[in-house]
């Protein structure tokens, strides 16, 4: 027997539409959120599983699940920064992260993508009247000296300003603008791009400072 196998705790057993065989949980797999790690016997892998993906499993297997994912669920500063402290009781943002924890806990999956630093454009920067991005799941706009979050919020269309072209022929037409940015010269959808030179965990310490410059 392997040492994987001696590791299985067979309480913790799940059946998946990819193998009628048992599968034993594992732990975590350290990529998103509620995502989990099995061990599959039969084929001698290890694999990447979510709630939704599990069509029988063990009482055990049932607590643990609940277990893990209440000790995965995202923070409020994770949908909506660390400003979100500072916000009253009565911000909406508040109860749509309970939603959204909620939703978490009954299936597993978490779609609110995450919210990240944004780099501001430097002075002389060539820019559309509107420049918009997503933080989070959030519309935050250019507003000449700094990002902000937009007030109201605009309707979103498969990740898109609803009414604009881009919604309607489902893409945008980028223009690198800086080292890091691209803007949509139609809807002015902007991302961020890594600049050569950076890895991704460099990048991740270094954009804090990173002086981008205009194309």
């Amino acid at each position: 027997m392997s040492n994987e196998q001696e590791e299985i705790d067979e309480k913790l057993w799940v059946r998946t539409s990819d193998c009628q065989d048992r599968d034993y949980l594992v732990g975590q797999c350290h990529t998103f959120p509620g995502r989990m790690s099995a061990y599959c016997p039969s084929k001698g892998v290890h694999y990447s599983l979510s709630f939704s993906e599990i069509d029988e499993m063990s009482a055990d297997s049932e607590r643990w699940v609940a277990g893990f994912l209440a000790g995965n669920e995202p923070r409020p500063e994770d949908m909506f920064g660390p400003g979100i402290h500072d916000a009253h009781d009565s911000d909406p943002r508040w109860e749509r992260w309970r939603r959204a924890v909620a939703e978490f806990r009954a299936t597993g999956a978490w779609p609110h993508a995450r919210w990240q630093y944004l780099i501001p454009f430097p002075a002389g920067t060539a820019l559309p009247l509107l420049v918009w991005t997503l933080r989070g799941d959030e519309v935050w706009s250019w507003d000449g000296d700094a990002w902000v979050r937009a007030d109201p919020q605009p309707p979103l269309r498969c990740g898109s300003l609803a009414g604009t072209v881009c919604a309607e022929r489902g893409r945008c037409d980028d223009t690198m603008v800086t080292t890091v940015h691209s803007v949509c010269t139609d809807c002015g959808d902007t991302t961020e791009t890594i600049p050569p030179g950076f890895g991704w965990e460099e990048w991740e310490r270094a954009q804090y400072g990173y002086q981008p410059t205009p194309l």
